[in-house]
């Protein structure tokens, strides 16, 4: 199980792909996790022209690392270095 987040976010009016994971523990036990602003700083960007419906959306990332937005008007697959992969009518 990973402690990893992940989200769209807007940069300057391009989509990336935001990761928030941690660093590692805190002597307390308690994870890690980066400031947003370093988490955007390095995340991937996707060619999805934001808007609505467009970047807001449920995200997920599946086994094989690539990323699913749940865009309207489809649904859209970018691979970990960004590339889109695919679309489906939604």
């Amino acid at each position: 199980m990973s402690l990893t987040f992940y989200m769209p976010a807007v940069v300057d009016g391009q989509t990336r792909v935001v990761a928030i994971a941690p660093k590692g523990f805190l002597p307390n036990g308690v994870p890690d996790y980066p400031t947003l602003a370093e988490a955007i700083a390095e995340g991937t960007t996707v060619d999805l022209q934001p808007g609505y419906a467009r970047n807001n959306v449920a995200t997920g990332r599946d086994r094989f690392g690539r990323f699913l937005f749940n865009s309207d008007p489809e649904m859209n697959a970018y691979g970990p270095d960004g590339k889109h992969l695919w679309s489906y009518p939604n």
